[in-house]
């Protein structure tokens, strides 16, 4: 039987590759080790099912949300007790909903995970047990804000703008040394930025086009903290050491200071490089018992956290460590 509340527990289920699918898989595997988002579509997301759902797409032929596909998975994960499953419908929804989705290629992991993320939160906002149309489990889980300060160069005034953010960016190009360091990647995020040129922002105080220094800083942080770090299109800015951490605390780099910034390492999507111009995705991920588990398609075995690094980790999933917050 279904368990009632999911917990800590994660399924050791692969999931089958078909047809260079394994970007989805690692990022599927990535979202079904978040306990509270497995709790909300087993347990509260049937509440729901009868709701008629926005139609984001606007197209009459798609009778389905993919809310509804996700849950179907989700459950059927949780059901299976060992072995694989074949993520053939999901994959053939998605690719039906997003015609940047093509099949049978190999397609980005961050850009699916977006797309997951922003499609099942409109999805969800309207229905979502918060009585808030613009909250849902997904903005309550990933969602944090920036805080960006414009400093005017003529009048030395600020402005304060602010902005909802799914994931930080973190190119590989902003790296001296071929040496990627996750604090690294916050130093260089909030450093200031001169806009002028083309560039100028409005001033409301001398009411014109200035040029202005601009600091970006995290005013919000998420339960979940999701990192990218970007390697560009071709994959060649490549690095020889890589650090993340285990253990990560972001409290310099966040306006608000309470009532934690500290978060651990769940799980980490990376790109093993097969040949010239192919590769495959697989995910690390952590489970309650503190071991790491490699999950490669349908392949599963367990590992050390110093294999981690070995490969190119694409994306990072922290989880902020405090009480335990309430969905």
């Amino acid at each position: 039987a279904l368990p009632i509340y999911c917990g800590e527990y994660f399924p050791l289920i692969g999931l089958e590759n078909i047809g260079q699918t394994s970007y989805m898989n690692s990022i599927l595997q990535c979202l079904f080790h978040i306990p509270e988002l497995n709790y909300f579509f087993i347990n509260k997301y049937p509440e729901l099912k009868n709701n008629n759902f926005k139609n984001i797409n606007n197209d009459k032929d798609i009778k389905n949300s993919l809310s509804e596909e996700y849950h179907k998975i989700v459950f059927n994960i949780f059901n299976i007790q060992k072995g694989y499953f074949s993520p053939k419908d999901f994959n053939n929804f998605l690719c039906q909903i997003n015609g940047q989705i093509e099949k049978d290629k190999e397609n980005d992991t961050k850009e699916l995970l977006l797309f997951l993320l922003e499609t099942m939160h409109t999805e969800l906002a309207k229905y979502y047990l918060f009585g808030n149309n613009n909250l849902s489990i997904f903005s309550h889980l990933f969602y944090g804000i920036l805080q960006f300060t414009s400093t005017c160069i003529s009048c030395h005034k600020n402005s304060f703008n602010f902005q909802y953010f799914q994931f930080l960016n973190f190119p590989t190009l902003n790296f001296r040394d071929n040496y990627f360091n996750v604090y690294q990647g916050f130093k260089e995020f909030i450093k200031p930025e001169l806009l002028d040129g083309d560039n100028k922002i409005f001033c409301q105080y001398c009411k014109g086009l200035k040029n202005a220094r601009v600091i970006s800083k995290i005013y919000f942080s998420p339960n979940y903290l999701i990192i990218n770090i970007d390697y560009g299109k071709n994959k060649k800015n490549k690095l020889s050491k890589i650090s993340f951490g285990g253990i990560i605390d972001i409290n310099h780099f966040v306006e608000n200071k309470s009532p934690s910034n500290e978060y651990i390492l769940i799980a980490v999507c990376s790109y093993i490089e097969k040949e010239e111009g192919s590769g495959n995705y697989i995910t690390y991920c952590r489970n309650n018992e503190n071991k790491w588990y490699e999950f490669n398609d349908s392949s599963i075995t367990e590992t050390k956290f110093e294999k981690v690094y070995s490969n190119y980790p694409y994306v990072l999933i922290y989880k902020k460590l405090e009480e335990k917050f309430q969905t």
